[in-house]
Parts: structure tokens; sequence; C-alpha cells
């Protein structure tokens, strides 16, 4: 019995620290269907594009939305929407990912001018969503 009553409290313990952390949000552009790409170049998706990852509370993620004909720009995405059914979580298990992202993100792609090269070679500018 106390056998039994010990894998129980294990499995109640473990199962929020595996998945009590994942955290997702919907990023869109206007226009629809700009490349969602990570700082560092590697594509994630096309707009709309859902997202979602197991990172802490309070993580930065740097983003890059480019669309042929537009200007490129980076924008960052913040996890600090807090999350109140994870407060119910034991304090050591739950406070690490209390906090997640916003249900979804906007951005709007400014148009390039003609005659200015593609919207793929630079990034015109830095927004941070706070």
């Amino acid at each position: 019995m106390k056998n039994k009553m010990r894998c129980v409290c294990m499995f109640l313990l473990i199962t929020p620290m595996l998945f009590g952390c994942a955290s997702s949000t919907t990023i869109k552009s206007i226009p629809a269907g700009a490349k969602v790409l990570v700082a560092d170049g590697r594509l994630l998706g096309v707009t709309p594009y859902a997202h979602w990852d197991r990172t802490l509370s309070d993580t930065d993620l740097n983003l890059v939305l480019s669309s042929k004909g537009f200007k490129t720009r980076m924008v960052t995405i913040k996890k600090d929407v807090l999350y109140i059914h994870r407060l119910f979580l034991p304090p050591v298990l739950g406070l690490p990912w209390m906090l997640g992202y916003e249900p979804e993100y906007t951005f709007d792609l400014e148009d390039q001018p003609n005659g200015e090269g593609s919207a793929e070679k630079g990034i015109s500018g830095k927004d941070t969503i706070l």
C-alpha cells in the first residue's frame, strides 16, 4: 500500500513538471503570409503561425517577419502573462511556468518603397511587446 501511494505521489509531482510549462501563441501579420524566422535565420513557418514552447517564464523570443514587397521587421514576444490556473500547482513546480505568452500577436508590415531592394535584405526596425 505504501509503495502504491508513493507511486501516486511521484506521478502527481512529476506530471506538472513535464506538461505545466508549455505555452502557446498565434503570430499574425498584416498582410498574412509573412515568413516567421528566429533571429538566427531559421524558418519557423508562415503567418498566421501557431507557436508553442516550453521555455521558462519571463523569456523573450526574438523573431523576424519577412514578406516580399514589405520591409523586414524584427519583433520580440515575451512570456509575461499570468496564467491563474498555474497558481494552484505546488510553488516549487508552478513558479517557473506561471507566466505565458499573450494568446495572439499581430504585427503590421510596412510597404517597401519602389526601387529599393527586396524585403529580405535587412532588418528595418525592432519592436518590443511588453
